[in-house]
């Protein structure tokens, strides 16, 4: 994306109430990793509050098909630790052959081919992304408090409306309205107008 269609990323931080994960019993645990920058790749792991062996992600998300074909190399774990086949039902669609408590899967974040599709949807480039819990997650996931920790390139950063606790982890109950800003260099800044608080996160030149 070029630089002056990505400048600013303003994040309003309204009503963000965020309880301490000891005070929810159903917490998803998720971990997000770049993998690959060329071509962009991120793998995620989740530790799952209950065991379940049916998982959807979105397919069609703000107009856009196809998102679930992004979905690849799923790998499903008991409690135990013991690994579980995970096999693909349709695009997005997965089912374990028996129930999982934890489980592992690639997402390929190429930039939509519609530059106005970019707010819509996840991406990785080189020099910066973004990333939507929304399309990243299994939609079961709406209605979990979700934990969320990055694993970055070195230097790069991650900014969100979400704050992030002093474990580095990132928290919500609404993880559908999540977006993250990921990208080697960032400027951040705090502005009060009024009674609101705005976090104002730039990338730098």
């Amino acid at each position: 994306m070029p630089f002056t269609e990505f400048r600013l990323f303003v994040l309003s931080l309204l009503f963000c109430w965020i309880l301490p994960a000891s005070a929810h019993s159903q917490t998803l645990n998720v971990q997000v990793r770049i993998s690959s920058l060329s071509p962009s790749r991120i793998n995620i792991e989740t530790e799952l509050p209950t065991p379940r062996d049916v998982f959807s992600f979105h397919n069609t998300y703000a107009g856009i098909i196809g998102l679930g074909e992004r979905i690849e190399n799923v790998e499903g774990f008991s409690t135990s630790g013991d690994h579980v086949a995970v096999r693909a039902l349709a695009p997005g669609e997965f089912r374990a052959n028996a129930q999982i408590s934890r489980f592992a899967y690639d997402v390929k974040l190429d930039s939509p081919p519609r530059g106005s599709d970019m707010s819509h949807v996840s991406w990785l480039q080189a020099e910066n992304g973004l990333l939507m819990m929304a399309d990243l997650l299994p939609q079961a996931a709406g209605n979990t408090y979700v934990s969320i920790l990055f694993e970055l390139p070195t230097g790069w950063h991650v900014a969100s409306a979400i704050p992030e606790d002093r474990d580095h982890r990132f928290s919500t109950t609404e993880p559908e309205k999540a977006v993250f800003l990921v990208t080697p260099s960032l400027h951040e800044e705090s502005k009060r107008l009024g009674s609101t608080d705005f976090a104002i996160a730039a990338q730098n030149c």
